[in-house]
């Protein structure tokens, strides 16, 4: 546990699908944040850590060193460190970190970071402040983009989908730019001519904290076969509930949770262990709000009911967990939106769908974004440098020349561009600020008023 915090810690303060041999992929910058402000924290600008994850796949590293990178193969579950300057590698033993913390979800918060509609969740870490209270560090994830995760950060594996934003008190990591990408197989593999290093020797001395059982429900931990390395289920009382036949187990959300078996396929299990989808995909993701898995065959990907049958054929490149009962997919390089049923209602023509609201979605032209209308496919407005959604308001931030201001659905101007930055409204509050000066930061109503909060 002291790692994990240490490692947490550690962000917070030192910023204070195709073709076989191609994957398609998110790529997540992500800058550093100071009082709840990005902060330019290397010479690329506010860029200070990259990720490049997908459905299989995770890539992670500081863009201002080629020291070292993080490699994850989420089917095999292992992790590498991969060390550029020495041309060595090593398989990291226990990129479970952070798996006995337990996340605890916050249901009705929202917010919009870098195009995409996040939820919060949040932990408590295990030292006290000067008041007495746990510190909390909070995590903005979306589940339109896979999860991801590092060594130090293995709590994130708890998020059913990317973290975004890692804070606590304001301070830490949000993610800058999203975009998507379509890279050569071998970024997510070792490259050729790399020894590898075995680290057990090295991290011999730790070996009790590995002893601490990983929690993926309340009342469910993971155990491990030492001879096969497989995990099983065990009830808090260290009772076996399931055999150790699988390489990776997901934490439950509803009861359920996606699990590969030793053959590398995925299917989904109860709280028993008990087989309720069949271990035959490619990859498996449950969705507890609507309950639907996002599952891959292939390179493909598409949408299966709770009950395992097929709601969407496994036909696109690559598809997003529905919001607000839409979701994103992608073929070809271009990107469109189906609704819950599967039916196509915003033709796959658009370059990228950077967000959708259930209303509304946002897409970019060259350097400029476009508001659409969802029903009908109907634009409504172009080009403003940064146009972000709001979740519960019909009010959408814009921001052109450098301020930031707000239009309603229809595309008419109802706050002023006046702002140097603003937030987009979340429970019909924003937070804006009218110069640099950290003290001109405060709250407003949708009618633009001034609030105390």
């Amino acid at each position: 546990m002291k790692k994990i915090i240490i490692g947490v810690c550690a962000v917070i303060c030192s910023i204070s699908v195709g073709i076989a041999q191609v994957q398609k992929a998110f790529q997540i910058d992500y800058s550093g944040l100071i009082d709840g402000k990005k902060v330019e924290t290397t010479p690329e600008g506010t860029v200070y850590l990259r990720a490049f994850v997908n459905a299989n796949y995770v890539k992670v590293g500081p863009v201002d060193t080629d020291l070292y990178f993080f490699l994850s193969n989420k089917k095999s579950g292992e992790t590498y460190i991969v060390v550029p300057t020495d041309e060595q590698y090593t398989l990291h033993m226990r990129d479970s970190y952070g798996d006995d913390i337990q996340v605890e979800f916050i249901p009705g918060k929202t917010k919009t970071i870098a195009g995409k509609t996040c939820k919060l969740a949040q932990f408590k870490v295990p030292y006290s402040s000067e008041e007495g209270e746990k510190d909390i560090i909070e995590l903005w994830y979306t589940e339109e983009i896979p999860s991801l995760y590092w060594p130090e950060f293995g709590f994130l594996k708890q998020l059913p989908g990317a973290m975004l934003e890692l804070s606590n008190n304001g301070n830490g990591l949000t993610a800058h730019e999203i975009s998507v990408k379509e890279l050569d197989k071998q970024v997510f593999e070792i490259p050729d001519g790399y020894s590898e290093v075995n680290m057990e020797e090295a991290t011999a001395e730790e070996g009790e904290e590995d002893s601490i059982a990983t929690e993926v429900d309340e009342d469910r931990y993971l155990y491990k076969d030492e001879n096969t390395q497989l995990v099983g289920l065990m009830d808090e009382e260290g009772n076996i509930i399931s055999p150790a036949e699988f390489s990776h187990i997901e934490y439950f959300r509803g009861g359920i949770s996606p699990a590969i078996k030793s053959e590398g396929k995925y299917g989904a299990i109860d709280k028993q262990g008990k087989t309720i989808l069949p271990f035959k995909y490619d990859y498996l993701s449950y969705d507890q709000e609507y309950d639907q898995y996002l599952y891959g065959e292939g390179e493909k990907y598409g949408f299966l009911n709770g009950k395992g049958e097929v709601l969407v054929p496994a036909k696109y490149d690559m598809v997003n967990h529905m919001i607000d009962g839409y979701g994103v997919v992608y073929l070809n390089e271009k990107s469109g939106i189906i609704d819950r049923t599967g039916k196509l209602v915003v033709p796959i023509t658009h370059e990228a769908i950077l967000e959708t609201n259930g209303r509304n979605f946002v897409t970019s032209e060259g350097d400029q974004y476009v508001l659409y209308a969802i029903n009908g496919n109907k634009m409504i407005t172009k080009g403003y440098d940064l146009i972000s959604l709001s979740t519960d308001s019909k009010l959408i931030l814009v921001q052109k020349d450098e301020k930031y201001g707000y239009i309603d659905e229809t595309g008419k101007v109802v706050i002023p561009l006046k702002y140097t930055s603003a937030t987009a409204f979340n429970e019909g509050v924003a937070i804006v600020m009218e110069n640099d000066d950290a003290e001109s930061v405060y709250y407003i109503n949708e009618k633009g008023e001034r609030i105390e909060q």
